[in-house]
């Protein structure tokens, strides 16, 4: 019986004679996503509750219907209920009754479930009490004596940034107390015309009149003054995508091309030679797949290493070259694929995708490929690594094509020029944003950037933006071309990062003493390196 069907069919008075329901219900429920889950355990939660969630929702709700009134719920789970947007009806059902106590463990608490956990005690109550809520932050403590405590008022909840369940410190509930109202105010209005690519499209008039609306100082979403999201998967990255050769990944390219061809010949017995020529090395390649399948060397093994004299100058391309491809044997363009070393500021993308007019038939008519977003397609703007620790890993991203794993995001309103939301996104304040009200998890998604909250600058402040974000911008490039070593750049980027965070917690309003005196700055950084790379 699938785990749906058992909560479908929990019978209290047949299984413990009870008829009004528990006195007390304690669970740890099971950590199970709605990534991969059966169809139909799917559609049974769905008949049940109306929605389909990860299981420890469901949990909770089930724990409530087990109640009594004046019951009482306990359950540890995973924290993502604290602040994502799939939990805010989770959220809500838990402050329909009163809550009592939430320990907030964080990592570390079990050996077998690497997630980020909490604790929480609520009774059940159809005439919810406004009662002391006691807030335990235990994160990075070796004992609960240890935790910092806060003792608030449930109703600090249900007027949060997003309705978020936000550890209260003073630097949390400064920025609560400032901007929950107007953010409320944003997401009622403008959320449900922003939250897809294609709602935007269709709401895009009435999003340029408000932003032409726009004054320095306003309050407003990162989804109404920037677009954007993932861009192209190709569907055989070997057939289509390859590196720069003077990249550092050329350098690994060629040794494992050897030690795959070995092992291909070992594997069936053939006898190929690498060839020296680099076109005649791929078409080898591209020859062996056909023979062997598309995964002969292993799933998505790029083996293409492209010249100069195959780059494509993107600074000259027709509009017509960049929508149906380029005629010309220069036909290589730059492809940014994310960053899995999660450089900020500023990283040259080392790939290159064959952007030939055959190669491009070939991209819109595979239904493997997913040929999208294409009006992004050759715009300059900024992307970001959707796996985050603290802070966000944001840089600037050149001309080029991007693909499914580079979150890439375009502003469309001159009022907002990249270097400016980049130096936002890279800053303690929007890490703390992100972190307490919009998203704890270690996956920044598209509609978590959407969410943010954007102060309107004033021309005065994009200028002192723009030498902050130029210096990181200039460190990272003196780091690339080796004038710089990592602890040098280190050091250069941590006396930026300090004049970044102070410049963005003031144009948020906040003195820097407070966020410079905020105990838990450090405890969240799982090291320091997490803002400088």
């Amino acid at each position: 019986m699938a785990c749906s069907d058992r909560i479908k069919t929990f019978d209290l008075e047949w299984m413990f004679n009870v008829t009004n329901g528990f006195d007390v219900v304690i669970g740890n429920p099971p950590y199970v996503s709605t990534k991969g889950r059966d169809l139909n355990d799917n559609a049974n939660l769905e008949d049940g509750y109306g929605f389909s969630d990860d299981l420890y929702s469901h949990f909770i709700f089930l724990g409530y219907n087990l109640l009594k009134d004046n019951g009482i719920l306990t359950m540890i789970t995973s924290d993502t209920y604290f602040n994502t947007m799939s939990k805010r009806r989770l959220r809500e059902e838990i402050l329909k009754n009163t809550l009592f106590q939430i320990v907030h463990w964080g990592y570390g608490i079990f050996d077998s479930a690497m997630v980020s956990t909490a604790t929480f005690f609520s009774q059940k109550s159809s005439t919810k009490n406004n009662t002391a809520l006691k807030i335990l932050d235990v994160k990075g403590r070796k004992k609960i004596s240890e935790a910092t405590v806060f003792t608030v008022k449930q109703d600090i909840f249900n007027s949060s940034i997003n309705g978020a369940f936000f550890v209260p410190h003073q630097l949390n509930c400064t920025i609560n107390d400032k901007f929950s109202q107007k953010y409320a105010a944003l997401l009622a209005e403008w959320w449900k015309k922003i939250d897809t690519s294609r709602k935007a499209s269709q709401n895009e008039k009435l999003l340029m009149d408000y932003r032409q609306q726009l004054i320095p100082g306003d309050l407003t979403l990162f989804g109404l003054i920037a677009e954007g999201g993932q861009g192209l998967a190709t569907g055989d990255n070997s057939r289509f995508v390859g590196v720069l050769s003077t990249s550092k990944i050329a350098k690994r390219i060629r040794l494992s091309r050897v030690k795959k061809l070995q092992e291909l010949n070992q594997k069936y017995h053939a006898n190929y030679t690498m060839p020296e020529a680099e076109e005649d090395i791929w078409k080898l390649f591209d020859d062996i797949k056909n023979k062997y399948g598309r995964r002969a060397f292993g799933k998505g093994f790029i083996y293409r290493i492209v010249p100069d004299h195959l780059i494509a100058d993107v600074q000259v391309l027709t509009t017509k070259e960049k929508t149906e491809g380029i005629a010309s044997p220069r036909s290589f363009v730059p492809y940014d694929k994310g960053d899995k070393d999660g450089n900020r500021w500023y990283l040259e993308t080392p790939y290159v995708i064959d952007w030939s007019e055959k190669s491009l038939s070939v991209l819109k008519n595979d239904p493997n490929a997913r040929f999208q977003n294409t009006k992004f397609y050759f715009k300059e703007g900024f992307c970001y690594s959707y796996i985050k620790t603290f802070f966000i890993q944001c840089r600037a991203k050149g001309i080029s094509v991007h693909d499914v794993a580079s979150m890439s995001f375009f502003p469309v309103c001159e009022k907002f020029p990249y270097y400016y939301l980049i130096t936002l996104i890279n800053s303690h304040m929007t890490a703390t944003l992100i972190y307490s009200f919009l998203n704890n998890t270690p996956h920044f998604q598209i509609n978590d950037c959407r969410m943010l909250p954007i102060i309107v600058p004033s021309e005065e402040q994009l200028g002192k933006c723009k030498e902050l974000f130029n210096s990181a911008i200039a460190i990272q490039k003196d780091y690339f071309a080796k004038r710089l070593d990592r602890t040098m750049r280190d050091d250069k980027l941590r006396a930026v990062q300090d004049k970044v965070d102070a410049f963005v917690y003031g144009l948020y309003g906040i003195e820097t003493t407070e966020y410079l005196n905020h105990a838990n700055k450090t405890y969240l950084y799982q090291s320091e390196g997490d803002y400088l790379a």
